[in-house]
């Protein structure tokens, strides 16, 4: 008798141990309690689960409008600490624009213009490029009878005080030799006239310099050969290959002078109107006019790449052409597209809303319950 009870004791403990092996069995591995696991959330053997589908925002991400955990409320303008909570635009007359930051609006005041009374009802009410009590910064005082002028107390050396600017008096036309003396031709019989009574040579004009109004080269003209009234200011810098940018400077054998450079050098060929290197250039890639393909407009993520000679294409950093094909460029964002999550391979729990956060599928610890380990 005690033998057959013994052995009904061993059979129900038994019984017991299946049935709970059983359960862990279905608890581990049931794919109504857990989901892809961080690393690889779309293995088909996960092994021994740790980590399970989570579906909530971590902050400060949130699903905005857009994708699942891709709005950033420390930042986004449009969505700054909540989401639909927009910063507003201020008037132009705050000389500033709206940011988002630590998830609160804020004004960021133009180049040159602060806030000195930390009245946000007025926005950057003092603009310090010409204030001489907040000259460069609020505050900053300039001495007695100095201007501000661009942000600094004084002219800078070479400079003379004009009104309420700074003149160079040696060069500037509208005040030559002293404020407000503007430089114009003079009568025909005044003695400037060098090369006559109402000569002008070819490419000269009435100019600033040394402080004297007198007959000067006109911009990217010069007299190199010293015969001013003969041939007036015979050379364009910007072209001529003997006298490349200033007089003398010649360029090399091969080499062309465009706008005032030397260019063409060793290492590089001239495609048209340029001067390339053919290892690199995406429009003459190997050769001249060999484009290389693939979309280039602000929304590629990526564009065409020229190495060796070969052409390529090449994504931004989180982006990724997962469909392989060039013209809609690199279309897939890996930090937040739950298809292409990390990588263009893998792919979150879309059936339980799992979202990509930062190029990983969104996990958190399984909780403890029947048959967990």
């Amino acid at each position: 008798m005690k033998a057959l009870l013994r052995a009904a004791s061993f059979l129900g403990l038994t019984a017991t141990a299946l049935l709970l092996q059983a359960s862990c069995a279905r608890s581990v591995g049931s794919e109504d309690d857990v989901g892809p696991t961080l690393l690889a959330p779309n293995a088909t053997n996960p092994g021994e689960l740790t980590v399970c589908v989570a579906t909530e925002c971590p902050l400060p991400w949130a699903s905005c409008g857009g994708g699942l955990c891709t709005t950033n409320t420390l930042r986004d303008i449009e969505h700054c600490g909540a989401c639909g909570h927009t910063c507003p635009k201020p008037p132009k007359s705050f000389h500033a624009s709206s940011v988002c930051t630590k998830s609160k609006c804020a004004l960021a005041c133009d180049e040159l213009s602060a806030d000195c009374n930390h009245d946000e009802g007025d926005g950057c009410e003092v603009y310090t490029g010409d204030d001489p009590k907040n000259c460069g910064g609020c505050g900053k005082l300039c001495a007695e009878g100095e201007i501000c002028w661009k942000g600094a107390c004084g002219c800078p050396s070479g400079f003379s005080t004009c009104g309420g600017e700074c003149k160079n008096l040696q060069s500037d036309n509208s005040s030559c030799g002293g404020c407000n003396s503007e430089c114009v031709a003079p009568p025909t019989n005044d003695p400037a006239w060098v090369c006559g009574p109402g000569i002008a040579p070819t490419n000269t004009e009435w100019g600033c310099a040394g402080g004297g109004c007198s007959l000067v080269c006109k911009q990217f003209y010069s007299n190199c050969d010293g015969n001013l009234c003969s041939n007036g200011c015979e050379v364009n810098e910007r072209t001529d290959r003997l006298n490349c940018g200033t007089c003398g400077h010649a360029c090399g054998a091969n080499q062309d002078c465009v706008n005032g450079t030397c260019i063409c050098p060793e290492g590089t060929t001239r495609c048209g109107d340029r001067c390339v290197d053919l290892d690199v250039d995406t429009d003459n890639c190997g050769k001249c006019g060999n484009g290389c393909l693939g979309a280039q407009d602000d929304t590629a993520n990526g564009g065409p790449r020229c190495s060796g000679g070969k052409c390529g294409y090449v994504c931004y950093a989180g982006y990724a052409n997962c469909d392989q094909l060039l013209e809609n460029g690199c279309e897939a964002n890996i930090g937040t597209d739950p298809l292409h999550c990390g990588s263009c391979s893998t792919k979150c729990d879309a059936a339980r809303g799992q979202p990509c956060v930062l190029g990983q599928c969104l996990t958190k610890p399984c909780e403890a319950g029947p048959g967990t380990f």
